[in-house]
């Protein structure tokens, strides 16, 4: 699907907070994906790009897992 659409409602929200004085921020999370059977399939995103994945205040990337969240450990 192209972007367009939400690209251009993305800019009248941006448009609007900036007349009215006020900063815009977008949250995208694009990185905040899950991999079903992760562990069995080929390519994922953290297995591929590992320096797209967010990290922390340490530099570590979050990894969720069984439920529950974990920082990933070298």
């Amino acid at each position: 699907m192209h972007p367009s659409a939400k690209l251009a409602a993305i800019r009248a929200m941006a448009e609007k907070a900036h007349a009215a004085g006020n900063h815009a921020f977008v949250y995208i999370a694009a990185f905040e994906c899950i991999t079903t059977r992760a562990n069995r399939v080929k390519h994922t995103l953290y297995g591929d790009h590992p320096d797209w994945i967010q990290r922390d205040f340490k530099g570590q990337p979050p990894v969720f897992g069984h439920g529950i969240a974990l920082t990933a450990r070298s």
